[in-house]
């Protein structure tokens, strides 16, 4: 008589090769994720630094405006300068004659890195003729500050972004956008 053994072992490698695998899988799906984020992470911050970059350089052609400019500027002429590889029409936008708003919103400064955008707003208070200080609120902050009666006050706000005017609100999610601000 020929009796068969059951052993009770039997498919114990093959539950602890699933296992074995499984624990693997796991671990290699999160370090696959932990690398995808680091990746997002190291993209946002170089596009970071270059919209400072870029914001930096717009300041630089900012001050170069007003420096360049304050006889167009304080008389309330059109300015235009070479700047940023570019010529920008820069049109007096004021509500009146004592605020006065120069300003491009779409400068593309190309480098040989790639091209970024830049926009920048010059304000001007001239509170020469006024015998009462003149407020000003900052629209990006809503900070107020006061220009004195008989002084002239400049204020810039310049924005850089990471990618060229015409790709700003598209559809990446990378685009990222400094924005600095001055008062002369």
């Amino acid at each position: 008589m020929n009796k068969s053994k059951h052993n009770k072992n039997n498919g114990f490698a093959l539950l602890l090769s699933l296992i074995v695998s499984s624990i693997a899988l796991s671990i290699g799906l999160s370090m696959l994720h932990i690398t995808l984020k680091q990746l997002a992470l190291g993209t946002t911050t170089k596009g970071s630094e270059v919209a400072f970059q870029a914001a930096g350089a717009g300041m630089e052609c900012l001050r170069y405006v007003r420096n360049d400019q304050a006889t167009e500027i304080i008389d309330g002429s059109n300015a235009a300068v070479n700047c940023l590889g570019t010529v920008p029409d820069i049109v007096n936008t004021g509500p009146n004659d004592q605020h006065r708003i120069y300003r491009n919103d779409e400068i593309d400064w190309v480098t040989p890195d790639g091209t970024m955008c830049v926009g920048f707003e010059l304000h001007f208070i001239d509170a020469g003729s006024s015998a009462s200080p003149i407020p000003y609120t900052f629209p990006s902050s809503g900070v107020t500050k006061t220009c004195s009666a008989g002084d002239s006050c400049t204020f810039g706000f310049v924005r850089g972004h990471n990618r060229s005017c015409a790709d700003i609100g598209g559809s990446s999610i990378f685009t990222v956008q400094r924005e600095l601000t001055v008062e002369f």
